[in-house]
């Protein structure tokens, strides 16, 4: 039987109970665009294919809509401002790679491809949400203990489902201050969303997202149902440079 050196076995049992300084990512997609047009519509079936082959702690996506009065909402309208959007449809992925006008084959798999594996230095959770009020709370913890995060943001996000043709449409953003320095600190955010009179609690979710200066987003959750089993892992150097 072949012999494994005593010292590699336990620097790889070190490694396993080593604590990590950052945690899986879990990419966001804002797609911005308007109803009944072509072009929207196929950026909206190859999101749809990239949804049906991720699960929702790998990728999110939330539908932004131009304020029609209907599916639109004026917190939505100036988010898509804030992204600087000229061109509908555009699809942000984590808010740092973007692309306009109709997609070409498998672009937005590519991209979400790219992201799998990427890490954060933030681990969050959803605690409580209540679709029937609107309340939400958040937890976001850093594990970096290089890294201070000082006057960034905490994007809480309403979305709903079945509204007339379309799934995961963006209702409504909220926006807190965070501050969180030191490996181990965490803060809560308590807060309401505003719902509607028309708003079924069965088709209402929501997402949490943190966003820094830079406009990238490091992290991302939502209170989508995950599979029973997965498996997530994640590595904080470039698996591009792997040979």
């Amino acid at each position: 039987m072949k012999k494994i050196p005593v010292f590699i076995l336990l620097m790889s049992v070190a490694l396993i109970m080593a604590n990590p300084n950052y945690f899986p990512r879990t990419t966001m997609a804002e797609l911005c665009l308007v109803q009944d047009n072509s072009d929207c519509n196929a950026a909206l079936m190859q999101l749809s294919e990239v949804l049906d082959n991720t699960n929702r702690g790998e990728f999110i996506a939330a539908h932004l809509f131009q304020d029609d009065g209907v599916l639109g909402s004026v917190s939505v309208g100036e988010r898509i401002n804030n992204l600087g959007v000229d061109i509908l449809p555009t699809i942000f992925f984590n808010r740092e790679t973007s692309l306009s006008g109709p997609p070409e084959s498998g672009s937005y798999s590519d991209i979400v491809d790219n992201y799998k594996f990427s890490a954060s230095p933030l681990k969050m959770d959803i605690t409580s949400f209540n679709p029937e009020t609107g309340a939400i709370s958040v937890t976001v913890k850093m594990l970096d203990p290089e890294l201070s995060l000082i006057n960034q943001k905490l994007i809480l996000l309403l979305a709903q489902n079945s509204m007339e043709t379309y799934n995961n449409v963006a209702r409504q953003y909220l926006y807190h201050n965070l501050n969180l320095a030191g490996a181990g600190t965490e803060v809560t955010f308590n807060d309401n969303f505003t719902l509607s009179p028309e708003s079924n609690p069965d088709n209402l979710w929501a997402a949490a997202l943190v966003e820094v200066d830079n406009q990238i987003i490091l992290q991302s959750t939502s209170t989508l149902p995950l599979p029973e089993y997965y498996l997530r892992c994640a590595y904080d150097w470039d698996g591009n440079n792997i040979v």
